[in-house]
């Protein structure tokens, strides 16, 4: 951990979402002054994040869910200490870490004001689990490799994920683009909303306007949006998109 620490504290420091690492033992190693900021807390390090036993609401939120003991990322929604309930929320994405110091986790924060049940009052409960089984198919493990190519791929999917600026996803047909563009979805603070996939050749241009900035228009409904070969439209259109 004092490796990840120490190579990487300005890029940790300066990011303005809330992070902090935790070391083998799920100890507080380092935060950012985001975290700082959100939590009011101060003279944490050190401080064992678990959810059991008597520790403070705030160190059992930021406690490592059970899932990593088989997968790398692992995305959880809990309540905003010190409350039970939500909203706020915290949606807190968990990146494991291997180094030659020791491995440990980064904790990345999103803060969700809007009530977590409000999707539940349109679709079933079944409805709800299937969806959630579906989305848990979408991980950063579809891109695991030792390669470099892969490595850079998979820095370049978990930095789409945290922002929202528009992705340009190419690459030959069958290279994945549609996959990448779940994962970023799936795994990013819009995977409450629905993803939506358009196909630029099946409509005509005329449409696309209306269809996604009209009443009730796609763009304004769905958290991600994936525009297959957005080449085929005018140009004056593209850089309206």
């Amino acid at each position: 951990m004092a490796d990840i620490r120490f190579r990487w504290p300005k890029l940790l420091q300066e990011n303005l979402r809330p992070l902090f690492v935790l070391n083998r033992a799920r100890r507080l190693r380092f935060v950012n002054d985001a975290w700082l900021n959100l939590t009011g807390e101060s003279d944490v390090l050190g401080k064992a994040c678990q959810n059991k036993g008597p520790t403070e609401s705030l160190f059992r939120t930021l406690a490592p869910p059970k899932e990593l003991a088989t997968r790398s990322v692992a995305v959880v929604r809990r309540p905003a200490p010190p409350h039970q309930n939500g909203p706020p929320w915290w949606d807190i994405t968990f990146v494991k870490l291997e180094a030659e110091a020791g491995s440990g986790y980064l904790g990345i924060i999103d803060v969700v004001f809007a009530a977590a049940s409000e999707p539940a009052k349109s679709i079933s409960p079944f409805l709800g689990s299937l969806r959630k089984k579906h989305a848990e198919h979408y991980s950063f493990d579809l891109f695991g490799g030792t390669s470099l190519a892969m490595q850079r791929t998979l820095a370049k999917l978990r930095h789409a994920a945290e922002s929202r600026a528009p992705v340009w996803l190419h690459g030959e047909p069958g290279s994945g683009k549609q996959t990448a563009a779940r994962v970023i979805h799936h795994l990013s603070p819009r995977r409450e909303q629905a993803f939506a996939t358009i196909d630029c050749t099946a409509v005509q241009p005329y449409l696309i306007d209306g269809l996604l900035f009209g009443t009730g228009g796609i763009a304004k409904s769905t958290g991600t949006l994936l525009l297959r070969n957005p080449s085929r439209l005018p140009r004056d259109l593209q850089q309206s998109l």
